[in-house]
């Protein structure tokens, strides 16, 4: 295959160097810029808010802990656990564990992390593209154009990990070498004519990191980058049948997937160990309609960015927005001018270059068909809806497959000014006048990619992250060295209900951000021990859910006020009689926190050690219920709460303890649709039939509990009832499981 530029030079490696200085520079000092960080401390998060809680806490564990995983200060009195949340992205937090070598504050070295994303990418892309061929002005401009995509500042620090999406140029220069059929990796010998793996050259050993390194990135990454791979190859098959090329992409897909499942190996084990996470609630566990909600569009790919500096572009990107109502996420699917263009090429090659013989023919065409594939996977009511929908499909937000389209749109445009430039770039006259063509061009993509809408509100964030941290401090000084500190309003991590009221998610990290001595309990997985546990405290009448929360050895109870629609007067009046004492507020009025010192003591007055210790076990080790496979979340309505099921479903009641439970269960259920059907309830334990309507049957069982996991499963033979969103069948009402006393159990038995 002859290649696109036959006649170039020999390789001046000194200006190569300075190619990579000058993008590395540049990108610094754009990102210094365009960020105006003249104003801000960089000890301080750029980002204070929703997702940026949880990238600070995973980078405060890495540095507390060693690794990012597990973390004994959340989740009081268990720990932190995130096996259930398969987003491992250890390429990251490698990345970020090295860097901890230059700071321990977490604040900083998220900062630290993302404005190195800048440099990071654009040199990432600058290597892809000079492996293409592009001459170094021309890949200097479209890589920094690249690393300035609205995409990375839309992002943000919020999505650490998305925005340093510096493996997508190198994982997609190696899907363009599978689909021109470049010979590397897998060749064949010319002497036997056998098939073998050749890593001698630095394209087979490039390719092979890249694809190992990919998949330890991001989720979304590697599972785009294995698609576009096979598309390639399949491509390449298409042009000319090749078991040298098969054997390729073979190999380079079975790396990616061995990296990706060997970088979430830790969270199989967790389950294999510990069993499936099958909460309804579950993150892991979101609608297919997601799919839809935050597809890909054309549209959003082409519009300007918001508060674009030209009233025309400004208006017609607004007139989109407020004319819709997408939840996909916005921006961060827009290529700029520079980028569209690119996009319109590419797509304009996939019908005009489909018979070319040149290599630069063949490329425009690769490169329009990778866009054109990714479209119809991705885009709203595309391949990947319907994956989702057939129950096949594992991703969420395929919108976020712009980033690869950003950059194989730029190397469409790259390959063809390349071409530009090398015939009007002669003599020194050309050759200066190209070059200042190039930094206009530059000039005006930055600005059209930019704006004022990405500035942090550095004042406003460093107020209220001193504020966080003074308050913080006030409590470490009034309790115990590894305290814990119980936080109000309950909110389950990592589940539909992360936020409550006015508070945004995870802001309850917000505690253990500035703490260095204290357990927090928000951080415990949802549908897991801990977050089981919290809830039912939290449900609790006010009074029993203290006592249990001394018995449990909890020094304190932290309020958001924004958690409440009555800014927690009431609780904190509650509170304040209870404990017997007054709350330390924050300097913004936000947060209060009481000590509970002098009501434990209160209680240790009327326990002998033994005793405490009872209660300690008796609250620790309560019965817990998982709702799994066929239940959907539950509903609340005032004091009634309920969960609807399809046809099937199971609930499992974990015991643990060493010793059996003589528990109540009940429940009212009833049917969705007119008419009666049949409630099968079936366990190791009993057998019961009920017969439903949609006036709902009351139901009632008491049960010894043995140690461990029982099974509880229910079928039902009522009318389904389709909705758009799911299948119900039948419901289950105020679901109660209630231990019985030791005393009770001798009373029942004398009763008896």
């Amino acid at each position: 295959m002859e290649p696109i530029h036959p006649a170039l030079p020999r390789p001046n490696h000194r200006a190569e160097v300075l190619a990579y200085a000058a993008a590395c520079v540049l990108a610094l000092g754009l990102a210094f810029v365009a960020l105006r960080l003249w104003r801000a401390d960089l000890t301080i998060p750029l980002a204070y808010r929703e997702d940026s809680f949880a990238i600070l806490t995973w980078t405060k564990t890495l540095l507390d802990n060693g690794w990012w995983m597990t973390n004994p200060y959340l989740g009081a009195p268990s720990q932190l656990e995130m096996h259930d949340y398969p987003t491992n992205c250890n390429l990251h937090f490698a990345v970020l564990k090295c860097l901890s070598l230059v700071t321990s504050d977490a604040a900083t070295l998220v900062n630290l992390y993302f404005l190195l994303s800048f440099p990071l990418v654009a040199l990432a892309a600058l290597a892809a593209l000079r492996n293409l061929g592009v001459a170094r002005p021309v890949a200097v401009v479209s890589s920094i154009l690249y690393a300035f995509l609205p995409y990375h500042f839309w992002r943000g620090e919020s999505h650490l990990f998305l925005t340093n999406y510096y493996m997508v140029p190198l994982v997609c220069l190696v899907v363009i070498w599978l689909g021109k059929d470049e010979p590397f990796l897998i060749v064949r010998n010319p002497e036997t004519g056998r098939l073998k793996l050749e890593l001698r050259s630095l394209r087979a050993i490039a390719s092979v990191l890249i694809c190992l390194a990919v998949g330890c990135d991001f989720p979304y990454y590697p599972v785009f980058a294995a698609v576009l791979l096979l598309l390639a190859g399949a491509y390449s098959l298409a042009v000319r049948f090749s078991t040298s090329t098969l054997a390729r992409t073979i190999v380079l897909f079975s790396l990616i997937a061995a990296s990706f499942l060997g970088n979430m190996s830790p969270s199989f084990m967790y389950w294999w160990k510990n069993g499936r996470n099958l909460s309804p609630e579950h993150t892991a566990k979101r609608p297919w309609t997601d799919g839809e909600a935050y597809s890909l569009t054309v549209t959003q790919l082409l519009l300007p960015v918001e508060g674009h500096r030209l009233p025309l572009f400004k208006g017609l990107r607004d007139k989109f927005y407020t004319g819709t109502k997408l939840a996909s996420e916005m921006d961060a699917m827009a290529l700029g001018a520079v980028g569209s263009l690119g996009f319109l090429l590419a797509l304009g090659a996939l019908v005009c270059c489909h018979r070319a013989d040149s290599e630069r023919g063949r490329l425009y065409h690769l490169l329009g068909l990778l866009i054109a594939f990714a479209i119809f996977i991705c885009t709203t009511g595309g391949f990947g809806t319907a994956f989702n929908l057939v129950g096949i499909g594992i991703m969420r937000c395929y919108n976020r497959a712009s980033i690869f389209i950003g950059f194989l749109s730029l190397a469409a445009l790259s390959v063809w000014l390349d071409a530009r430039y090398r015939r009007y770039a002669q003599g020194r006259w050309g050759f200066a006048c190209a070059n200042v063509g190039f930094a206009i061009l530059l000039a005006l993509g930055l600005l059209d990619q930019t704006g004022k809408n990405y500035l942090a509100p550095f004042a406003a964030v460093k107020e209220e992250y001193r504020n966080d941290a003074d308050f913080v401090a006030q409590i470490e000084r009034c309790v115990p060295m590894g305290g814990m500190v119980f936080q109000l309003p309950y909110v389950s991590f990592l589940s539909y209900r992360n936020a409550c009221h006015q508070m945004v998610p995870y802001s309850h990290f917000r505690g253990y951000l500035h703490s260095h001595t204290l357990r927090w309990s928000f951080g415990a997985m949802h549908g897991r021990y801990g977050d089981n546990l919290h809830a039912r405290l939290a449900g609790l009448p006010l009074e029993l859910s203290l006592r249990e929360l001394a018995y449990l050895g909890f020094d304190g109870v932290f309020v958001d006020r924004l958690g409440y629609p009555d800014a927690g007067k009431q609780l904190e009046t509650e509170l304040r009689g209870l404990l017997r004492t007054e709350p330390i507020i924050s300097r913004n009025q936000r947060f209060s926190f009481f000590r509970m010192n002098d009501f434990k003591e209160r209680l240790m007055k009327d326990c002998s050690e033994g005793e405490w210790q009872q209660q300690h076990d008796r609250v620790y080790y309560y019965l817990q219920t998982q709702w799994t496979a066929g239940f959907f979340m539950e509903e609340v309505l005032g004091p009634d709460h309920w969960r609807w099921c399809g046809k099937d479903g199971t609930l499992e009641i974990l015991n643990p303890s060493d010793h059996p439970k003589r528990v109540s269960l009940r429940f009212l259920a009833r049917s969705d649709s007119p008419g009666t059907g049949t409630l099968g309830i079936h366990c190791s334990l009993f057998t019961e039939n009920l017969s439903i309507d949609r006036s709902g049957t009351p139901w009632t069982k008491i049960v010894e509990i043995p140690p461990g996991r029982t099974v509880v499963h229910f079928q039902c033979t009522a009318t389904p009832s389709v909705y758009p969103s799911r299948t119900i069948v039948f419901g289950l009402f105020n679901f109660h499981v209630e231990e019985i006393a030791p005393e009770q159990q001798v009373v029942d038995a004398a009763q008896h």
